[in-house]
């Protein structure tokens, strides 16, 4: 490894400024050496972010002087019997996985912008629930439920049986209409 010669440069900074320094100093080192230095930038002034870093990296995936190198360094064994060659690529297959990571109250407030509710029922919990299931804050002291505040036993605030059918019929409209849509 200590006589080989590097040809690629990723050059991780705001913008691609040793370029002409890496490819002076790849000529004086590496006279004998035709193919000039694969130089690839991570960010350049006034471009997008993924305008720049992602041909970047689909050259350097693409680039025959990188896969020679890695092919070159690896130890690839002959199969018995069999003109096939091995190496120690990854055996596991990709997680698919979501990386987005956000509290379930972001979510709800996140989601309740863009999913029309109803007042009382709320905002249906998708992440890996097994059963339909809703969350609700529900602040009587606001306009909207103002005949939650007049049922009080002992000032003690009551839910009426008629909210709880009028729950059940808004998550029955719900989970039909969302049916009737995957059908469609």
């Amino acid at each position: 490894m200590k006589d080989e010669v590097a040809n690629v440069f990723h050059e991780i900074s705001p913008h691609l400024v040793l370029a002409t320094s890496i490819r002076e100093c790849y000529e004086l080192t590496n006279q004998q050496q035709s193919s000039p230095p694969l130089i690839l930038p991570t960010l350049k002034r006034k471009e997008n972010e993924q305008i720049t870093l992602f041909p970047s990296l689909a050259q350097l995936t693409t680039s025959s002087q990188v896969w020679q190198q890695y092919f070159h360094t690896r130890q690839i064994l002959p199969l018995k019997n069999h003109e096939e060659y091995f190496d120690n690529f990854p055996l596991y297959k990709f997680h698919l996985s979501s990386c987005w990571y956000e509290s379930k109250d972001s979510a709800i407030q996140r989601l309740a912008n863009r999913i029309s509710t109803h007042p009382l029922l709320g905002i249906r919990q998708l992440n890996d629930q097994t059963r339909a299931t809703w969350k609700s804050l529900i602040n009587i002291n606001l306009p909207q439920h103002p005949f939650l505040k007049d049922h009080k036993i002992q000032d003690a605030i009551l839910f009426l049986a008629v909210a709880y059918f009028e729950l059940a019929t808004a998550a029955c409209v719900q989970l039909l209409s969302s049916k009737e849509d995957d059908q469609q």
